[in-house]
Parts: structure tokens; C-alpha cells; sequence
């Protein structure tokens, strides 16, 4: 007996729904200020609330979860 394969269209939005988080992730800045009684030496940083290594790490499970959704999408029939 031979398995069809069927496509599951909805684990396809999953994923691009789920691409939602680390993008918000990315795009997000937290700020930190050391204010001065001198404005000049005052500075301020800001950069991804999760650090650059912990923005990669987000969007590689992402990738990972994209994988195994278009794998799920694209899984023969029982």
C-alpha cells in the first residue's frame, strides 16, 4: 500500500506566525543611561534585549521549529 502524501497548509502559518517573536526580538532596543551632572558625559547604549548571541540563538530554534513544521506539512497519510 502506498502513503499519499497530503500538504497541511496550516503548519506553514504556524511557523510564519511563530517568526513573529524572534523578529520582535530583533527589531526591540533596551536602553541603558548613565546620566552625568554634565550633559557631555552623559551616554547612553542600547542594543537587542537578548544580547547579539542570544538574538542568533532565538532565530536558530526558530529554524528549527520552521523545519519541523514544513516537514509536518508535507508528511504522508497513516
Amino acid at each position: 500500500m502506498r502513503k499519499e502524501r497530503r500538504f497541511a497548509g496550516h503548519w506553514l502559518v504556524v511557523a510564519a506566525l511563530a517568526a513573529v517573536i524572534p523578529a520582535w526580538l530583533t527589531v526591540m532596543t533596551v536602553g541603558e543611561c548613565q546620566d552625568s551632572v554634565d550633559p557631555a558625559l552623559s551616554a547612553c547604549t542600547s542594543g537587542p534585549p537578548l544580547g547579539d548571541a542570544g538574538t542568533v540563538v532565538v532565530w536558530g530554534l526558530w529554524a528549527v521549529f520552521a523545519v519541523w513544521c514544513i516537514g509536518r506539512a508535507f508528511r504522508p497519510l497513516r
